[in-house]
């Protein structure tokens, strides 16, 4: 599902199917790169009072010791309708 999440652009929405099969609109508004140790975890994460999805995924240079990837892709949306 996230194979082309690195091609969104801010502006862009993202549709999610809600509990009562409601289709419920989201609009980008951050797009960032993190490596592990530096993604702000608090930030992405926190409580913010208003609906959102944060989708995150592996980008960057495969490392063959640890068995992920050296960064990660990580895109927050807002609700743009009730």
């Amino acid at each position: 599902m996230f194979k082309e999440l690195s091609q969104v652009k801010k502006g862009d929405t993202v549709q999610v199917m809600g509990a009562q099969g409601e289709v419920l609109i989201y609009e980008v508004e951050n797009i960032n790169t993190y490596t592990e140790a530096s993604a702000p975890l608090n930030e992405i994460f926190a409580n913010s009072g208003s609906s959102k999805v944060v989708l995150i995924t592996c980008e960057g240079v495969w490392d063959e010791v640890t068995h992920t990837f050296d960064k990660r892709l990580v895109v927050v949306a807002r609700l743009k309708t009730p």
